[in-house]
């Protein structure tokens, strides 16, 4: 398994490296790992903090396009297993993409979804169910606050924690990356359960009941509860004024005055 895991001491990003090495054919599942970011990003261009001490790692994957929608609680449910089964830390979500314990912000992920012509040696890539995947590639990236806690955040934003800070001692991000890569490395449980990988997530979704702020992708703002998580993985936002399907958008939870 570690010979699919690239360890770098720094780069840019992660999620560029594996991007670069997808398109030269890298056999697919692999990892890329970085002590330190100086590009890193997150959703709609934010930086990502990523000094020494979190983890940062970009995990590329074939896609079946038809369940791309999955790939993202499937994920978050994932790394949450990790955490929970090995360090003991109750991870809840807040939609879509962060990972929360004790309502402080631990980390996040960042799913890019591109295509390539083909895999290694001209052979198109499969998905995990043995079907032609059309060349989509996912690159799933994770980054982790381990033995460091990043600031300053934007505002609005959550405390940040580590998970030094939870647990009373440092943690490895290499060994975290290596459990992770481990686990994300076969999605074949989403072609049989596809209902259930969204009511893991859901459970664990501390958005819903939440007074939310929701900027939308073409700038418009609402604000209202969050009530319900749908199959297609779209947020159910009641605003004074209609229920609102929202499917992209960032989200901000109202905290009360």
């Amino acid at each position: 398994m570690e010979e699919r895991i690239h360890f770098l001491q720094e780069t840019g990003s992660t999620s560029d490296d594996a991007r670069e090495m997808a398109r030269q054919g890298t056999s697919l599942p692999f990892t890329v790992v970085a002590r330190s970011q100086t590009r890193g990003r997150g959703r709609s261009g934010n930086t990502w903090l990523s000094p020494k001490g979190g983890l940062y790692m970009s995990h590329a994957v074939p896609m079946d396009p038809t369940l791309r929608h999955l790939y993202g609680p499937a994920c978050a449910v994932t790394v949450r297993r990790v955490l929970s089964e090995h360090y003991g830390l109750g991870v809840l979500f807040k939609w879509p993409n962060d990972f929360l314990v004790e309502g402080r912000k631990l980390g996040g992920q960042l799913l890019e979804a591109f295509q390539v012509s083909a895999g290694p040696s001209g052979v198109p890539y499969q998905t995990y169910a043995g079907e032609k995947s059309g060349g989509w590639v996912l690159i799933i990236g994770i980054g982790i606050n381990c033995s460091v806690v990043p600031g300053p955040l934007p505002a609005g934003s959550f405390e940040p924690t580590s998970m030094a800070r939870e647990l009373g001692h440092d943690v490895n991000p290499e060994e975290l990356a290596c459990l992770i890569a481990e686990n994300l490395n076969n999605f074949s449980w989403l072609y049989a359960k596809t209902t259930e990988v969204v009511r893991d997530y859901c459970r664990h979704l501390d958005t819903l009941g939440r007074q939310v702020r929701v900027t939308l992708p073409d700038g418009r703002t609402i604000r209202g509860t969050a009530v319900d998580l749908e199959e297609d993985f779209s947020l159910v936002v009641d605003t004074p004024a209609e229920r609102v399907r929202v499917t992209a958008g960032d989200l901000v939870h109202v905290r009360d005055a």
